[in-house]
């Protein structure tokens, strides 16, 4: 039982062990601050998302996906025509 929970002790020290590895120096107040500004950040997210449905998840994410298929659209378009032009093939 002993040797188990070592072995989990371990395996959970291993999850971390980027922040173990971190000179102790790295840890100024500025970064700390920066840390706890993100760590708001992320908590007024979680709010956030907690208190928006389902539906409107989904039209968001719709809505961005749109966009970014309007410029992937354009820019196929900007591709064809730079193609016609190398080509010389006008459209006539």
């Amino acid at each position: 039982m002993e040797n188990q929970d070592g072995a989990k002790a371990q395996e959970f020290i291993r999850g971390y062990e980027y922040l173990l590895s971190i000179p102790i120096g790295n840890f100024t107040a500025q970064m700390v601050h920066g840390l706890q500004a993100e760590c708001e950040r992320q908590k007024k997210n979680i709010t956030e998302l907690e208190s928006t449905s389902a539906e409107e998840l989904w039209l968001r994410d719709l809505r961005d996906f749109e966009k970014e298929l309007d410029v992937s659209n354009a820019t196929c378009v900007l591709l064809l025509k730079v193609l016609e032009i190398l080509l010389n093939l006008s459209p006539q």
